[in-house]
């Protein structure tokens, strides 16, 4: 089982293009932008491109160009997991919990959610869990969100999208049990 699709030639092809284009991807510009576009120009089928720029779009506020390239990317590579559950993800941050639920299949499993896979890469796990947790946080579901976070907890060094989640789920039951409850368990 490959780390990001169905197919291990192009889970290949993904990882020498994460590393090749590292420093693109973490600078968050209109410069850095440009430079994807033309990659993903270049490069029409390689799933990555679609996902670092839907980020990026998202990073500085281009919400509509990273709707376009959402539909675009889930389009053509709807196995490539990853962009979906960004997809999703953010969705939820940005308070459309409807549709970040309908993305995860509407579904509190990840095998239930996706049961044409039979197996998942860390990171998909990682990402379906988080982003649960937060529709769970948004919706007042304290204990389902526990129980998401309980699954992350493992991984929490690992994937800084796990560590979020928890630490937004902590924030979150302080600030409604109030904060004496928590200081006094701590202490």
């Amino acid at each position: 089982m490959g780390l990001y699709s169905l197919n291990d030639e192009l889970d290949d092809r993904i990882i020498e293009c994460a590393e090749e284009y590292e420093s693109i991807f973490e600078d968050k510009s209109l410069e850095s932008i440009s430079q994807i576009n033309a990659l993903l120009i270049k490069n029409p089928d390689m799933p990555l491109f679609y996902a670092e720029l839907f980020l990026q779009y998202k990073t500085i506020g281009l919400h509509s160009k990273a709707d376009a390239i959402a539909i675009k990317g889930m389009q053509l590579f709807p196995d490539f997991l990853y962009l979906r559950f960004y997809v999703a993800h953010t969705a939820m941050v940005d308070g459309d919990l409807e549709k970040g639920f309908k993305l995860l299949n509407k579904k509190h499993n990840l095998d239930e959610a996706f049961p044409q896979r039979t197996a998942f890469a860390e990171g998909e796990f990682m990402l379906f869990y988080t982003a649960l947790c937060r529709y769970f946080m948004a919706n007042g579901s304290l204990i389902d969100a526990i129980i998401c976070c309980d699954a992350l907890i493992a991984e929490i060094y690992e994937y800084a999208c796990s560590e979020n989640a928890i630490f937004d789920l902590l924030q979150l039951i302080k600030s409604q049990t109030g904060s004496s409850i928590l200081e006094a368990n701590i202490d």
